[in-house]
């Protein structure tokens, strides 16, 4: 229903399942879920949606903001440094000094 990219489930919980939960699931959500809002208030609204109450306090929506952006930019820097990106940047290079 989420939009899962992998076969099987990602369950988190915490007492409720509301607060702590959904400022995880906040944080992780464009690395699990496919669809999901860029924008701040788009992307809670969207969690709501599913986890109605997610993501209790400002402050909790703060922590789930700074998981994404820890999160994405280590994503970003591991297929910035990878094997694949690092040929094709030195393939790059020849083209130019060809030029």
């Amino acid at each position: 229903k989420l939009g899962f990219q992998r076969t099987g489930r990602t369950y988190v919980h915490c007492h409720a399942g509301i607060g702590r939960t959904g400022n995880i699931a906040f944080g992780l959500s464009e690395l699990l879920c496919t669809n999901v809002p860029r924008a701040p208030q788009e992307k809670l609204a969207w969690l709501r949606k599913h986890r109605p109450g997610a993501v209790q306090t400002p402050e909790q929506l703060i922590d789930g903001l700074q998981l994404a952006t820890v999160i994405l930019d280590e994503v970003f820097e591991r297929v910035r440094y990878s094997p694949l990106a690092r040929l094709q940047m030195q393939k790059q290079q020849k083209k130019r000094a060809m030029e």
